[in-house]
């Protein structure tokens, strides 16, 4: 290397040349030249060959400065400066390169400007992907970290592993800084950064960060907060929660006024914040608005500013984080506000429904709005949430149901399904049953039914059957009154769809296979009605439903058409249905037959007055009068002590007085059997 104000080299004892002469003096040397004959030598070259030499040694150079020349761009971002003079050092003194090397480190030319924070990061970049040397690489990371290009962490935990220890003490600084943590969350080296911080030659920037890397209180140097570096400063209020100089960082750079801000609602201290909201950018209110929803408070002086970025954002991700913050704290037509502003994102709707804290009215007029705008589904997360917790009223699904579309319909009964199984209401419970018996598709009553039975089950009820019976206190409570129920049951009646689906089919068969009696009297007794009911039954016990429940339909049809005036034409339905032999079947076939002559079935005859038939024979077809001896009979058989003696006696008179020979037989054989004397003792 040239030195100047000396005769000789220190190190060697060679002759020192001029500066003019160093070039060639390097040339010469390369070419094998003893170092004690060069200046000798350079006496007596020619000057052009001295001129030669020069330029060609100032190709060399010239790549040298090149690259002295970013690395002092490189260090206008960071803190030591040592490393252009350090690389000047140690390249002139290997000049010239070989070809080789020479091709090697002969990059292309970086234009190093610094006219904004993106030009300098190109510059930046450009050196590193242009550079041959590792360390202006390293350098170059921590240089783009340090203008908050976060792509570049990954590069500068590299420059942590540099064998140099003042790039390792670079590198943990930036990586360490609050900018940089705030801009990546915390670091996954972190005992790796503490240690060198620990011996870092900044060590009150230092301190500032291992503050902020500790899980406990640091008390930190007095003159941090006032540091002329900013970095250091705030990252002391950061640390201290010095709130006049964190209000005064709002004013600052983006990065400044969200560590600021996020800090200041860590505090508590959100009264400040309208202006970073109103006029920061997107990244700014991502930053403030999540730490507000991660701490949970409630900022009611912001719910204006907030509703306003989610109204005018196009960043779905900050409208959902601004939702989370202001959902707690707005009313029913800020809520709708929200709505609209969605776009219909689930994640703001959920939001909505899960951390809003509306009144049941509110809440129903923004489902209203979900409903109005097709967005309505049990399906949104959250829907679940005002169901079980009583955000809504259990008034709200009846209210609706009518009006709605059949998807809406659908939808409502889940919304319906869930609030019952949370609370059981019992006004709910008859809107549920009412549209179970209701006139609606069979699809739409069988999913109803499903709802139910869960409900049932859930309870503990192991077939999930419920309480509502074919007697008239189930009618009424469900109901109100007879009248009201038996269109609605004839349009289950009629309606064979749900009649063929399975879990319906069970519970329609249970039904009408246990009609209370006093029910089926109330059926008798309304002539419109009931005929309508009836001409239903006839309709469906002659078209293909489920066997179990076409045989409790037999069963119904059977019960309510003794009345003469219907009997006649159910039995003809029956008849042409043709299941003889089926047990239900023949009763029900046999229950009309008798009807005709107002007796019950034969299981009921024993129970039946003893005066029943001596009063009725004389008034009665041949048929109607053998069924009469029947029912004798089987009361004479299930007597309780001695038969009764008065039927007896008219036994004994028809078998002498009746005008048929066979009922005479039949009345005397009976009385044999079954009197304890003859007939003329």
């Amino acid at each position: 290397m040239w030195t100047p104000a000396a005769t000789y080299c220190r190190d060697c004892g060679a002759e020192v040349v001029a500066e003019q002469l160093y070039g060639a003096a390097r040339m010469l040397k390369d070419a094998g030249v003893d170092r004690f004959t060069i200046p000798k030598q350079l006496t007596e070259l020619p000057a052009e060959q001295i001129d030669n030499f020069t330029r060609i040694y100032q190709r060399h150079a010239v790549v040298v400065a090149r690259h002295v020349e970013q690395v002092a761009f490189l260090q206008r971002y960071l803190r030591h400066q040592h490393w252009a003079a350090e690389l000047e050092d140690r390249l002139i003194p290997q000049l010239p390169w070989p070809d080789e090397e020479l091709r090697r480190c002969s990059t292309p030319t970086v234009e190093l400007r610094s006219a904004g924070r993106d030009e300098e990061l190109a510059a930046i970049r450009a050196i590193a992907a242009a550079t041959p040397f590792a360390a202006i690489r390293d350098l170059s990371a921590i240089a783009r970290l340090r203008l908050d290009d976060r792509s570049a962490v990954a590069d500068a935990r590299q420059a942590m592993a540099s064998s140099d220890a003042t790039v390792r003490d670079e590198a943990a600084l930036a990586l360490s800084s609050w900018r940089t943590l705030l801009m990546v969350g915390p670091p996954d080296d972190r005992y790796a950064l503490i240690a060198e911080l620990q011996v870092s030659d900044f060590p009150l920037a230092a301190a500032v960060r291992l503050a902020a890397l500790s899980s406990d209180p640091v008390e930190l140097p007095p003159d941090a907060l006032t540091s002329a570096d900013p970095e250091t400063s705030l990252g002391a209020a950061i640390a201290t929660g010095a709130v006049d100089r964190l209000e005064a960082a709002l004013h600052g750079d983006d990065l400044e006024r969200s560590a600021a801000a996020m800090c200041l609602v860590r505090l508590g201290i959100t009264s400040r914040l309208g202006p970073v909201l109103e006029d920061g950018p997107d990244e700014v209110r991502s930053f403030v608005l999540d730490e507000i929803a991660r701490a949970r408070v409630a900022v009611p002086d912001l719910s204006d500013v907030v509703l306003g970025i989610i109204e005018t954002t196009p960043d779905a991700r900050l409208r959902n984080t601004a939702t989370r913050v202001v959902a707690p704290s707005i009313n029913g037509a800020q809520a709708i506000r929200v709505v609209r502003a969605s776009e219909g994102d689930p994640r703001v709707l959920q939001t909505l429904l899960q951390r809003g804290e509306l009144q049941p009215e509110a809440m129903a007029a923004l489902l209203d709005e979900l409903i109005a705008r097709g967005w309505f589904s049990m399906e949104q997360f959250g829907m679940s949430t005002i169901a079980e917790n009583g955000h809504l009223a259990d008034t709200f699904v009846p209210a609706r149901f009518g009006a709605a579309s059949p998807d809406v319909q659908r939808e409502l009964l889940r919304l319906a399904e869930a609030q019952l199984a949370a609370r059981g209401d019992e006004a709910l419970h008859r809107f549920l049953i009412g549209v179970v018996f209701g006139p609606l598709p069979g699809e739409m009553r069988t999913t109803v039914w499903w709802a139910l039975h869960r409900w049932y089950s859930s309870t503990g009820e192991f077939r999930g059957a419920g309480p509502f019976r074919l007697d008239v206190p189930a009618v009424t409570r469900f109901f109100g009154t007879v009248d009201a129920f038996l269109p609605r049951l004839t349009d289950v009646v009629g309606d064979l769809d749900a009649l063929n689906e399975v879990t319906f089919a069970d519970f329609a068969a249970d039904l009408f296979s246990a009609a209370d009696p006093g029910f089926i009297a109330e059926i008798q007794s309304r002539d419109a009605a009931g005929r309508q009911l009836l001409d239903a039954l006839i309709a469906t016990v002659q078209a293909e439903t489920r066997h179990n429940t076409n045989e409790a339909m037999i069963v119904f049809l059977s019960e309510i058409a003794t009345l003469p005036a219907w009997r006649a034409d159910a039995l003809a339905a029956l008849r042409h249905v043709d299941r003889a032999g089926n047990y239900h079947y023949d009763k029900a076939v046999r229950r009309l037959v008798l009807a005709e002559f107002g007796l019950p079935t034969d299981d009921a005859w024993p129970a039946l007055p003893v005066d029943l038939v001596p009063a009725r024979f004389g008034d009665v077809s041949p048929t109607g009068q053998a069924f009469l001896l029947d029912v004798a009979e089987q009361q004479l058989i299930h007597a309780d002590g001695e038969p009764d003696a008065a039927l007896l006696a008219f036994l004994a008179d028809t078998s002498v007085n009746a005008s048929d020979e066979a009922m005479r037989e039949r009345a005397r054989m009976i009385h044999e059997d079954r009197s304890p004397r003859p007939m003329w003792q």
